[in-house]
């Protein structure tokens, strides 16, 4: 029970000394950093097959997006 209570009280300590931390940009900032056009994106990807008689998997993607809009976030 004193463990149970000592790491409450510990995680309380630092979830409240933890300073604040913001994620996402702000819509008008985002839009200033915005810049339309092509990104070209590769990936590698690797797994364990469960029913086949492989002992991997392993794959590749590309990817070509274009942004259309700045509305869009």
């Amino acid at each position: 029970m004193k463990n149970t209570l000592r790491s409450f009280c510990l995680a309380l300590v630092i979830g409240f000394s933890a300073p604040s931390v913001f994620g996402q940009e702000t819509i008008a900032t985002a839009i200033e950093n915005y810049d339309q056009g092509f990104r070209l994106g590769f990936g590698l990807n690797g797994g364990l097959p469960l029913n086949d008689p492989y002992d991997f998997s392993l794959g590749g993607d590309v990817r070509l997006q274009y942004d259309l809009t700045k509305k869009l976030l």
